[in-house]
């Protein structure tokens, strides 16, 4: 998976969020680090990751082409996550709107 494509599944789950692109990049940046720190470091996986993350790929920002740790076999997961999410905010059918917090109008 790539940042383009994260920030683009964060603003399905949540159109109109308000929240900068900057913000979004800053985020996955701190989420890679610590998927690197107590995942990757503590495992066996050799150089698997050396050319991916937003943590070490970060250049004042991410281009939207920016591989991030989770790759494309973690996309199930952000799925999921999305459809959890959505349900607990009582929107069973999709995205929320019109509900509490930022991008709620």
């Amino acid at each position: 998976m790539t940042a383009g494509e994260a920030i683009k599944m964060a603003d399905e789950l949540r159109p109109n969020n308000h929240f900068e692109n900057r913000l979004k990049q800053l985020w996955l940046r701190q989420a890679d680090s610590g998927m690197r720190r107590n995942i990757v470091e503590r495992s066996q996986t050799g150089g698997d990751f050396e050319d991916k993350g937003a943590d070490i790929l970060w250049n004042d920002g991410l281009e939207y082409d920016t591989p991030l740790l989770a790759c494309c076999s973690a996309e199930d997961l952000y799925h999921q996550r999305r459809s959890t999410l959505s349900a607990l905010a009582g929107c069973a059918d999709g995205p929320c709107t019109g509900r509490d917090g930022p991008g709620s109008e």
